[in-house]
């Protein structure tokens, strides 16, 4: 127990004082703060519209505990989910791994303690958000009477195994080798959406054996408040509240929501996602491969190669050591190429067959189809491919280690950029195939914007390396523009160009980004020069 809790203690201490975490901690809080709308603001959140009349709770302890509830199980499952990730491989690449691999620190023990760190990260943003929803109610001024049980009910019961089950799924995730990266990131997007999907279901169906599928509490929340509504106007025939709109100079009618009562069915289902984060560590526990297994293999071929032999704890070398001459003079010329050649061999070193493969598959698919189908169809798959080189090309240098060497060369100041553009060169040759297609169609515009986006979100991502010194929220922000713009065709946030059809403004829009990108991170990265 005591080594379980050391290893919190130290993760724990460590995460808080991240930059990252101050940024999820501000991102939470200001979406609660905007969640609960003043009486005078333009938009209006989590109403019932019926005909030209607004139904809306007033802001008492039970209707702003349901809504934080909403919100902190809805987005801090997501950012949070990407916020405590990363402990165990930030070990391996630090070598705190192989200390831990030299003493008496149990596996279970190790991944347990982890699991408690990040719970306990998440478990303090949500009070900070409880605490700020308290002085919220407070400036709202529609409810002065504060009920601390009522804003902490819903939290225990929705919220508290939706950040369990969170924490646990981010440590299965390192344990896992080929989720560990940016696959990981995808795969849990995906799994979000699903389980957001399954809650909405919830919400629009009354069967009550969806509620196992409600895993954010979506549809348990919004029923409530939708029968709290019905308990005061009987007449309302309407089963939906609306999260988001304007108001149209509809006229609102407050009601005075008393709460919920969790019966025996809901906690017995949350209880269940409680027990589903346990099973979880214990598959954690059972596919984590160890502290020191990689360096150790690593040592035994490296001997071999060698051909050294081990006398009085010594290596002896069996063959005489041969002195080297004096090294010839030579003129070595930078080269551009060259250079941009090497790096493209980087990104391209030991990728998957079949990841080649379907590059290859894919290629001939966005020949032969329309380009119609090609945006529907392949476009979602083509353009989620080059997430993981990408975002391992901006932070290679310090994830190996290597930055300090790189900085000794003559040519470094230029390095940077030489790796942007080979980045933005394998990612337009995996899809290469959309843009012979565009350009057999025709479609100039497209085709134009299609470049330049590529080269936008590129830029992006080394503007965020050099911020940030790590990949994780350009994998979050790339996840979200791919969701919502190429996805949802969202014009200004679809970085290939086909939701805007080739629009100039666009186009404009996309060319200055990436200049934008590129000149912000060389100023960030020549002022950490300084």
């Amino acid at each position: 127990m005591r080594t379980i809790l050391s290893v919190a203690k130290a993760d724990f201490k460590e995460r808080v004082r991240s930059f990252k975490y101050l940024c999820v901690l501000i991102l939470i809080m200001i979406l609660c703060f905007l969640f609960i709308a003043p009486k005078n603001a333009e938009y209006i959140t989590n109403y019932m519209q019926v005909g030209k009349t607004i139904y809306r709770g007033i802001y008492n302890s039970e209707w702003i505990g349901a809504m934080i509830a909403l919100v902190i199980s809805v987005f801090l499952s997501l950012f949070g989910f990407y916020l405590v990730r990363g402990n165990i491989e930030h070990d391996r690449i630090t070598g705190v791994n192989e200390i831990l691999g030299t003493a008496s620190v149990k596996k279970s023990a190790y991944l347990t303690g982890k699991f408690l760190s990040s719970l306990l990260v998440l478990i303090t943003i949500v009070l900070s958000c409880v605490m700020s929803s308290i002085l919220v109610q407070i400036v709202r001024g529609e409810s002065y009477k504060i009920n601390f049980i009522s804003i902490i009910k819903p939290i225990l019961v929705i919220v508290f195994p939706v950040i369990c089950v969170t924490a646990a799924m981010a440590v299965l995730f390192e344990c896992i080798s080929f989720l560990r990266g940016s696959m990981g990131n995808i795969a849990y997007f995906l799994c979000y959406m699903v389980s957001y999907i399954f809650g909405m279901e919830n919400l629009a169906n009354n069967k009550e054996n969806l509620l196992n599928k409600d895993f954010f509490g979506i549809g348990i929340l919004i029923k409530a408040m939708i029968n709290g509504i019905k308990s005061i106007h009987p007449s309302i025939t309407s089963n939906m509240i609306e999260l988001f709109g304007d108001k149209n100079n509809a006229e609102i009618n407050y009601i005075v929501w008393h709460g919920m009562s969790f019966d025996m069915q809901i906690i017995k289902i949350r209880l269940l996602y409680l027990a589903a984060a346990i099973v979880i560590i214990m598959i954690s526990c059972l596919v984590f491969r160890g502290f020191y297994e990689k360096s150790h293999k690593k040592s035994i071929i490296s001997m071999g190669k060698n051909k050294n032999k081990l006398i009085n704890n010594k290596f002896v070398q069996k063959n005489k050591v041969n002195i080297l001459g004096r090294l010839s003079d030579a003129d070595f010329k930078y080269s551009v190429l060259l250079n941009i050649s090497c790096e493209i061999k980087l990104i391209l070193k030991n990728r998957s067959v079949l990841l080649i493969l379907a590059v290859i598959f894919l290629f001939f698919l966005e020949v032969l189809l329309p380009v119609s189908k090609i945006e529907k169809y392949i476009l979602p798959i083509s353009s989620l491919l080059p997430l993981g080189f990408i975002a391992e090309s901006s932070v290679k240098d310090r994830k190996n280690n290597v930055l300090q060497l790189i900085k000794s060369c003559e040519n470094y100041k230029h390095y940077w950029f030489v790796s942007f553009i080979s980045v933005v060169i394998v990612d337009l040759v995996v899809q290469s195939g959309i843009l012979l297609k565009l350009l057999l169609e025709g479609q100039i515009a497209v085709l134009c914007s299609f470049i330049s986006g590529i080269a936008g979100v590129c830029g992006l991502a080394f503007l965020l390396a050099a911020l940030l010194s790590n990949e994780r929220l350009f994998e979050i922000i790339y996840i979200l523009l791919w969701y919502f713009g190429v996805m949802n065709k969202i014009d200004y946030l679809d970085f290939t160009g086909f939701a805007a059809k080739g629009d100039i403004k666009m186009l404009i829009v996309y060319i200055i980004a990436a200049a934008v990108f590129t000149m912000l991170t060389k100023i960030i990265r020549k002022y950490k020069e300084v």
